[in-house]
């Protein structure tokens, strides 16, 4: 693939994320409840902040996966992407961490790959955490 055809893709990439995925993030906003901060259900759960922190509660609203994120978004897939410390990876419904806290930023699993960024290097996952397409230098 030629530079241009990757400066290219990589304007697409940000484009799709600006008119797709941002516009979720803050409708995903803090909405109070009685017990902390909560947004939609996706599978079973909801992240849900708690003393500054994200974990995610059940239908019940009990508290299932501990609050110990900086940032979580919804399940899709029987993932999450959760953040500490500034770096991303993905947790599975009973908390566990499946693919390391070691990415900039990523997105969900679309049709069992995800967007991640590392290291200033976009690239795609399985939900093994494998690199499975071509990277793209950002520029």
């Amino acid at each position: 693939m030629s530079f241009e055809a990757k400066k290219s893709m990589n304007k697409i990439i940000k484009a799709t994320w600006l008119i797709l995925v941002f516009p979720l993030c803050l409708m995903a906003q803090d909405k109070p409840t009685r017990s902390g901060v909560q947004i939609g259900f996706s599978e079973g759960f909801s992240p849900k902040k708690v003393n500054g922190k994200w974990g995610y509660e059940d239908t019940d609203g009990n508290l299932k996966i501990p609050a110990s994120f900086d940032k979580a978004w919804s399940f899709n897939g029987g993932l999450s992407p959760v953040e500490k410390n500034g770096k991303w990876g993905f947790i599975n419904v009973t908390g566990k961490e499946v693919i390391p806290l070691i990415y900039d930023h990523v997105w969900p699993f679309i049709e069992g790959y995800a967007h991640v960024d590392l290291n200033g290097r976009l690239l795609y996952i399985n939900k093994s955490g494998q690199k499975c397409k071509q990277a793209l230098q950002r520029t």
